[in-house]
């Protein structure tokens, strides 16, 4: 079976503020391992020759002769494009909104259909983010596609350290450049005719519906259908509207929903917050939020890792012990001190300001 190695770039990018791209584009070039060195080595020429410098990027080339020559050069190769184009304001719901899901998430699409078609393929994605983000990106692409039964190998690197990927990105901002009508159309027409033969799978999100439904939950365990769609009915409660605990809610209920497994830092919904004008220090978020969810029966599972809703039956395991190994040395502590107390004839017995129900917790506990 012959080794295909894969180059992700995107263009555009994931975020939906006010000043974000209306367009989020991801492009994969297919190259077998066999014809590497050739396209390496035609790369090094092309650079030369239109004098683009050590990085070719669509970004820096404005000059449309320019920009088709060398189009039209990368599609002798013997070279395969995928896109995904996502027409963002076109969306319909708030799920998307959560950059760091909505990228994993149509990465998700793109590798799915990159293993499909090619099977033995390594990929490799120009880093966007920071080094413990892509850690986590791979480690949900890994478990996503290996649920499919495909065995991905995925890696991360940068234009500048791994040349390839500056083919993914001068095809990926020229695609997207076309998609969005940037050049007279004659123009547009051009490029998208030499590209034509090279562009094997092109997606295009939203498509009625088809690959943004959020609530499709991939995973089938009985937590997932308990404690998540528990959430969905909380969020769809009219009686709770409650801003900062519905935000809050929709942010850990989407990240569950997209990757199961990934847990969410008190920071990062601190910010997500702010775009509501919502403000909380941490402190104040554990007890008017967290805290109170947990007291009306929800969920939500905190450890050092972070925030989430429970998706398997470990995560319930861990948030137990974690919780006890919190609260267990504070109840020794507090019962050494009313057994050192109430030892002393002349103090009063700190067990009887205590409630019946505290005093049969700590009758309980080894100090």
């Amino acid at each position: 079976m012959n080794e295909y190695f894969a180059y992700i770039d995107e263009s555009g990018d994931p975020h939906f503020s006010e000043y974000a791209s209306q367009i989020f584009f991801l492009g994969a070039i297919l190259i077998e391992e066999n014809n590497l060195e050739v396209v390496r080595q035609k790369l090094t020429e092309i650079k030369e020759k239109y004098g683009v410098g050590e990085e070719l990027k669509s970004s820096r080339i404005g000059n449309f002769d320019r920009r088709l020559k060398i189009i039209t050069e990368l599609t002798e190769l013997n070279i395969q494009c995928l896109s995904v184009w996502v027409k963002k304001r076109e969306l319909e719901g708030d799920w998307f909104q959560y950059k760091t899901t909505f990228y994993k998430y149509i990465q998700g699409i793109l590798n799915h259909e990159i293993y499909r078609l090619f099977r033995n393929v390594s990929v490799t994605l120009d880093q966007y983010g920071s080094e413990e983000y892509y850690d986590s990106l791979q480690k949900y692409l890994a478990k996503y596609l290996q649920g499919e039964l495909f065995n991905p190998s995925v890696l991360v690197g940068s234009a500048k350290n791994e040349e390839l990927i500056q083919i993914a990105d001068f095809i990926s901002g020229t695609l997207r450049k076309c998609l969005r009508g940037d050049f007279e159309k004659s123009n547009n027409d051009q490029l998208l005719s030499v590209l034509e033969p090279i562009w094997k799978v092109r997606i295009v999100i939203p498509d009625r519906g088809k690959y943004i439904d959020a609530n499709v939950i991939e995973e089938s365990d009985e937590y997932i259908d308990y404690f998540v769609k528990d959430t969905r009915r909380y969020l769809d409660s009219e009686t709770n509207r409650e801003e900062a605990k519905i935000r809050t809610l929709e942010y850990l209920y989407n990240t569950a929903v997209i990757t199961p497994n990934d847990y969410v830092y008190t920071d990062e919904i601190l910010n997500w917050l702010t775009k509501f004008n919502i403000y909380f220090s941490k402190e104040e978020f554990r007890n008017k939020v967290t805290a109170s969810l947990r007291d009306e029966g929800l969920i939500i599972i905190g450890t050092r890792k972070g925030l989430k809703l429970p998706t398997r039956l470990e995560d319930i395991s861990e948030y137990l012990e974690f919780s006890i190994n919190q609260a267990l040395p504070m109840l020794k502590r507090m019962k050494k001190a009313i057994t050192t107390t109430s030892a002393h004839p002349d103090l009063p017995n700190l067990a009887d300001s205590l409630s019946e129900e505290m005093r049969s917790i700590l009758q309980k506990v080894n100090a």
